[in-house]
């Protein structure tokens, strides 16, 4: 991620993943989801095809572009919600008789990544946790910025998760329902060569995917700019 680190299903270069964990509309949930598919079949079928032949970096760039696009309550189109089930992180609902014992659902991901310019390199490590129990979620992070090139005078590094499932009366569309950052709100002042950063948060939803995006940034005395993208492998 120029900048930018993504969890997918497998490895990303933003921190891209969703997963579900409402109890109520669990089965439904799939179920619409499934027959969105099949509406907007006639719709995507163009552009799936072209979607087969993506990059990862388009792939991410586009799960980036989505989760912009929507505000919180907002109803997806028919081509984004394809997508999102086709690149982003899906829920591990379990079936219809485990919905009422259902367990917390931890994913933890191996962060990793190297970038350099004229003025500045570094390296990015560490890991990101998305925990999801029904209703209650949280992310956390402990990631370290090394700078292996220049002299650092400030410091960012963010951890933004984006999640999709259902909204409106009894989850009658797809669309974003959470989209929480933890980290550093803004540059922090620092002339230290190794950035830790570690934080938490808990934020209510009924996931079905999410993806989320690690970025890390730094800046020299001069004005120059360096961010790190990084990839990830689920643990």
């Amino acid at each position: 991620m120029g900048g930018i680190l993504m969890l997918k299903k497998v490895v990303s270069t933003t921190l891209p993943a969703v997963l579900g964990l409402g109890l109520a509309n669990v089965s439904s949930a799939s179920n619409d989801f499934q027959k969105a598919e099949t509406d907007a079949s006639q719709i995507v079928e163009v552009t799936s095809s072209q979607n087969a032949n993506l990059s990862k970096e388009e792939i991410d760039n586009k799960l980036q572009e989505i989760a912009d696009k929507y505000d919180i309550g907002e109803k997806m189109s028919l081509e984004d919600q394809r997508f999102v089930q086709s690149y982003a992180m899906k829920a591990n609902n379990g079936t219809n008789d485990e919905i009422s014992v259902r367990s917390i659902q931890d994913d933890t991901w191996k962060v990793s990544g190297v970038d350099s310019n004229s003025a500045l390199g570094g390296t990015l490590s560490g890991t990101v946790k998305v925990s999801l129990n029904m209703w209650s979620n949280n992310i956390s992070c402990n990631l370290t910025t090394n700078v292996t090139k220049g002299a650092p005078n400030s410091h960012k590094t963010t951890v933004r998760i984006v999640a999709y499932g259902f909204i409106g009366g009894g989850g009658t569309y797809a669309g974003k329902v959470a989209d929480e950052t933890i980290g550093n709100s803004s540059f922090v002042s620092s002339t230290a060569k190794s950035w830790p950063t570690t934080d938490s948060k808990g934020f209510g939803a009924n996931v079905l995917y999410y993806d989320c995006t690690v970025k890390s940034e730094i800046q020299d005395a001069n004005g120059s700019y360096l961010g790190i993208q990084g990839s990830a492998t689920l643990q």
